[in-house]
């Protein structure tokens, strides 16, 4: 899903993360050269496809 943000209703969310986890995502926001929070966003967007796929949601 490709979504521009300017063009929707986006919406704000606080997740707690671990250290480990936030040092990941911060590691893999700058190989992706992206920002953590887009980071984020990619990846919970990847996740809601799978599980609209296998008919979970």
């Amino acid at each position: 899903m490709t979504q521009n943000d300017s063009n929707q209703d986006v919406q704000r969310l606080s997740i707690p993360l671990t250290p480990e986890e936030r040092e990941s995502l911060r590691k893999l926001a700058q190989i992706e050269e992206r920002s953590e929070g887009k980071t984020a966003q990619r990846l919970i967007r990847e996740a809601l496809d799978r599980a609209r796929a296998e008919g979970k949601i």
